[in-house]
């Protein structure tokens, strides 16, 4: 399952680096906004009981140790704890497209923007959050009305629950370098939070009912166990993210089905010829088409389109720009189908009659023989005519038909648009 457990020890040992100068940038943002100052120490203990099982304030109390020494940091030591949060968020992308087989690579805007909206929006609101909560409850205790919100009471004990639905959809929606649906990000943020929690609390019965591993590891344990859960939760997150970027394979029923068929040639060139088809239409406007696009216009899972484009643009048909857009970049009207056929490998073998070999096989290699001739002469067809379209057809109408109305990733978008966000408030500040 694209290397998770690996990617899930890489991430492990990122965080390890990095968990350090995330919790000194998250004081920066609290202290930059005066109403969530008092805030911060409320917040990590609640991230620590919540999500860190049993030994959450063992490490909480190093954690606030290490980050109180960041204070007496150089200008150097600043600019290394921001490469190392920096780094952590890399080893999330990166893992994420091989995830999603993202292709091209995001801009350098787009990606300090996504950066930076996650390290400044996650904390500010989460606080906000909490904050709201305890005042809510507040209010019901000095009015009067406590009584009547036990109900209510009951319900806090889900945040936890809830605060890790809604950072785990953002996450999948926000980190890969590829469109994703939000119904596809929240059905994966659902999984990954309720595993999550089933997880939390497996883990924290182990390490209360079979405390061995204090008599191994004495005064260190703690770390050991934490090292441990990180790779855990690392894992939930990776299998929430291969659920999210399966969804649209399984909405096709195609994850199974379509591979185990697509070895056959001639689905192979089919499937080719759709993806030229949709290209060629893309090409009289100037333009290109997502992974996405592609794959709906070929009714054909992400992979498998993926898949194909990756042997096309070995046969130098089609390429596609940094940012994950395919093109077509071999003349349609200059390339037969047989020529097509050829160069992507699709052409069989033609049996060869040796010597001493019997009689009927040297028959059957020249029935081969006489079929593969006139096959290529059936198929000596150029690919613009072949692949001309009923009407002078433009890539809007092609789309329209499709129904696709997200040809770019709109959630990227929102992510910029929160960025700008987070940093008009701390210029506010």
């Amino acid at each position: 399952m694209d290397q998770c457990t690996v990617r899930a020890a890489g991430l492990t040992f990122t965080t390890l680096l990095a968990i350090v100068p995330l919790f000194a940038i998250s004081l920066a943002i609290f202290s930059a906004f005066p109403a969530f100052d008092q805030l911060q120490m409320t917040v990590q203990v609640y991230i620590f009981e919540n999500f860190v099982p049993q030994v959450g304030d063992t490490v909480l109390k190093h954690i606030e140790g290490f980050t109180q020494q960041t204070g007496k940091l150089t200008a150097v030591g600043i600019v290394f704890l921001a490469v190392t949060s920096i780094m952590l968020l890399l080893t999330i992308s990166n893992a994420f497209d091989a995830i999603w087989h993202s292709q091209g690579e995001r801009a350098l805007i787009s990606k300090l923007l996504v950066y930076w909206s996650v390290l400044t929006l996650a904390p500010l609101l989460l606080g906000a959050s909490v904050s709201l909560s305890s005042y809510f409850f507040t209010i019901a205790q000095a009015s009067g009305v406590e009584q009547y919100t036990g109900p209510l009471a009951g319900l806090l004990s889900f945040l936890p629950l809830f605060f890790q639905f809604c950072g785990f959809a953002v996450l999948y929606m926000v980190m890969p370098n590829s469109p994703v649906r939000i119904r596809d990000a929240l059905a994966g943020g659902l999984t990954a939070a309720l595993l999550f929690e089933i997880l939390k609390k497996l883990f924290g019965f182990y390490v209360t009912a079979f405390p061995t591993y204090e008599t191994i590891y004495g005064a260190i344990a703690v770390f050991p166990i934490f090292l441990v859960w990180m790779y855990i939760s690392w894992l939930v997150v990776l299998l929430g993210a291969e659920l999210t970027a399966a969804m649209p394979e399984w909405r096709m029923g195609e994850r199974d089905v379509h591979a185990m068929k697509f070895e056959n040639p001639t689905l192979r060139l089919n499937a080719a010829l759709s993806i030229l088809y949709a290209l060629g239409i893309a090409s009289k406007s100037g333009r290109g088409m997502t992974l996405r696009s592609i794959s709906q216009s070929a009714a054909m899972s992400p992979t498998s389109a993926d898949a194909m484009l990756q042997s096309l643009e070995s046969a130098h048909f089609v390429n596609h720009s940094r940012r994950g857009t395919w093109f077509l970049t071999q003349s349609l009207s200059d390339t037969t189908l047989h020529e097509l056929q050829m160069r992507l490998g699709l052409t069989p073998d033609l049996p060869i009659a040796h010597g001493q070999a019997p009689a009927w096989q040297g028959r059957y290699a020249e029935i081969c023989r006489n079929i593969s001739n006139t096959s290529e002469q059936l198929m000596s067809l150029d690919l613009k005519t072949l692949l001309e379209p009923d009407g002078n057809i433009t890539i809007d109408e092609f789309e329209t038909s499709l129904n696709e109305t997200s040809m770019k990733p709109a959630p990227n978008k929102g992510t910029r648009i929160l960025a700008w966000i987070g940093l008009g408030w701390l210029g506010s500040s």
